[in-house]
């Protein structure tokens, strides 16, 4: 896979794919808004799709 480092802070590492923008956080971010540390998210590049949400399996679901 080809990924090229955009941005990189104590906090996240921000990299460019033929997928689209993926962010890569380090630490974890107080507040509402904030992202747990290894987790990360992915904008895709404009003109590309969006991402589908895919259906969990029944034992993986939540029970209400």
């Amino acid at each position: 896979m080809n990924k090229e480092l955009i941005e990189s802070d104590e906090t996240k590492d921000v990299y460019s794919t033929p997928f689209g923008i993926i962010t890569f956080y380090k630490k974890d971010e107080p507040g509402p808004r904030g992202h747990k540390a290894g987790t990360s998210s992915t904008i895709p590049h404009e003109g590309q799709p969006a991402t589908r949400p895919i259906k969990l399996k029944k034992k993986y679901r939540q029970r209400s």
